[in-house]
């Protein structure tokens, strides 16, 4: 039965290394495309503006108590913070914004034109930022033009501060006025126990009384520029002199930034690489939770119970990849070879012998041919005399790896065109022997399933120690499946990370259930890793 499967540190190491080449095209492709476009991505400026919010406002006439914010009702820290936030958003209110919009007449600016609201899309580049433990405050301008952010800046600070020394000039005023009614008030009390409601005096009293209340409801119903008429400033000119103080100061001016506040090239590219690795890892891993094919010994023995032979890594390089045990004999995949024909060796016993050995695959393309050709050269350096067949007579290849030109292989011999003698033919590989036909069969499954192919079998046996046959995959064609219950057992070639573990899963229930033997698989073109790599020297001990 299936073991658990328990997965540790080595085991994702494992995934990594085998879809390395995942996790570097995901990671280079997005610092690529971060890179790039940091580069075409339009510089955007920055310029601040350094503003001094005091809790007091200085200089202003000691006749009133509501604006003072010191040791009064601004005291605790609760309405400071309130103070302090509300100036925040004054800053980068609608009305602050307009007008500085209208001032400067940025509507004449094309990112500015056939815009629906234009004013809010000006203070999306309006930010204003409060320093920790201090009284200041830095307001932002974001623009693409270095010049024009610091002439917005400067000019959003002055507005601010002028409607700021408003707000404190009317609230001065408002005091004024009401300090005056209720004098004039007392005053009319005082004229009540001396004359009569009509006596001039008491006329003159109430008609400053009715116009004083009239100048305070214009005060609160108006801007301070507006209420501050002829009439009022004569007669408290010498009060409203002292108005000009403000708590609100600039302390530096916005100067026009040199260096661009975006794109940040190497923050961008800092990030992309974090995104890269982590990201890379994060669908590597994603891709092989969705991996439902073949990878390593692991999976075979979750499926089957057919022997595991060895898992031969990746060849490089173009052509010649079924001689590579011939040219390449200190390669990995020359060892991994070696230790596969020890364990056929040690499949090969009196009660079950392995000599006549059907190399398939469960689909096209797997690489049961180079498994083959490279299988049978390890085991002819071993001084066996090794025989290769190549019995898929719909699609031969052996006579073009090994450059036969004219040759008379399984087919002609099974039609009755050449003898046994004629087709066995040599290779340049000592102890290795070719079967190849250039021609192709169409009725090969006929041919395969007559008398002439066991006659072939046993007079093969009498001459080489082993006979490998190339034949198509069992799942495809029915050739595989007809030769197979003639010889000693099928060695099943799976490609890592192609060969569907459903269709493992249904050509085992097949085999199961038949006829044939199946003498091992072997996993091909194996990302090597640790747990790989632990079955290949595994195998190699064993053999040794």
């Amino acid at each position: 039965m299936p073991e658990q499967e328990i997965f540790n540190l080595g085991d994702y190491v494992d995934i990594l290394m085998r879809r390395r080449r995942t996790l570097a095209i995901f990671f280079i492709v997005t610092v690529v495309i971060v890179t790039l476009g940091s580069l075409i991505m339009p510089h955007v400026y920055r310029a601040t503006v350094v503003l001094l919010i005091d809790v007091e406002s200085p200089h202003v006439l000691s006749t009133t108590r509501d604006v003072e914010v010191g040791a009064g009702s601004f005291s605790s820290f609760h309405f400071y913070r309130e103070y302090y936030e509300s100036q925040q958003a004054i800053i980068t209110s609608y009305s602050i914004a307009k007008q500085v919009f209208d001032d400067l007449n940025l509507s004449r600016l094309k990112e500015y034109q056939d815009v629906k609201e234009p004013i809010k899309k000006f203070l999306k580049g309006v930010s204003v930022e409060p320093l920790k433990d201090a009284r200041l405050l830095k307001l932002h301008v974001d623009n693409r033009d270095p010049a024009l952010a610091a002439k917005i800046a400067n000019r959003i600070a002055h507005v601010y501060i002028q409607s700021n020394l408003d707000y404190i000039s009317k609230s001065e005023l408002l005091n004024l006025l009401k300090n005056e009614y209720l004098r004039l008030e007392a005053k009319l009390s005082e004229y009540n126990k001396i004359y009569k409601d009509g006596h001039p005096e008491m006329i003159r009293v109430k008609e400053e009384m009715l116009e004083l209340a009239q100048d305070i409801a214009k005060a609160k119903e108006s801007s301070f520029a507006s209420v501050n008429t002829e009439g009022i400033q004569s007669q408290h000119q010498r009060a409203l002199a002292g108005l000009k103080a403000n708590n609100i100061s600039i302390i530096d001016f916005a100067r026009e930034p040199v260096i661009p506040l975006r794109p940040n090239k190497r923050l961008n590219v800092l990030v992309a690489m974090f995104i890269g690795l982590f990201g890379g890892v994060g669908l590597t891993f994603l891709i092989e939770y969705q991996d439902a094919t073949i990878k390593d010994a692991e999976d075979i023995e979750k499926i089957t119970t057919w022997p595991f032979l060895g898992a031969v890594p990746k060849i490089g390089g173009e052509g010649k990849n079924e001689f590579h045990v011939q040219l390449k004999p200190d390669d990995h995949a020359t060892e991994a070879y070696r230790s596969i024909r020890t364990q056929v060796f040690f499949s090969d016993t009196k009660e079950h012998p392995l000599k006549t050995i059907v190399i398939s695959s469960l689909g096209p393309q797997e690489g049961k041919t180079t498994t083959l050709c490279n299988l049978g050269i390890a085991i002819a350096q071993n001084h066996k005399r090794v025989l290769l067949v190549d019995a898929d007579m719909r699609k031969p290849r052996l006579h073009q790896i090994f450059k036969r030109k004219d040759s008379k292989g399984l087919c002609s011999f099974l039609g009755g065109h050449a003898g046994y003698e004629e087709m066995i033919q040599k290779t340049d590989i000592e102890n290795l022997f070719l079967v190849s036909d250039k021609r192709s069969c169409v009725n090969s499954s006929d041919l395969i399933a007559g008398d002439k192919m066991r006659e072939f079998i046993s007079l093969a046996k009498k001459n080489f120690d082993y006979i490998l046959f190339d034949s198509p995959p069992v799942g495809a064609i029915t050739d595989a499946a007809i030769l197979s219950p003639m010889t000693d057992g099928v060695i099943l070639v799976m490609e890592s990370g192609k060969t569907p573990k459903r269709v493992v899963r249904h050509n085992y229930k097949v085999l199961k259930n038949s006829s044939i033997r199946c003498a091992g698989v072997i996993v091909n073109r194996v990302e090597i890793g640790r747990k790989e790599g632990y079955y290949y020297y595994r195998s190699h001990s064993e053999s040794a």
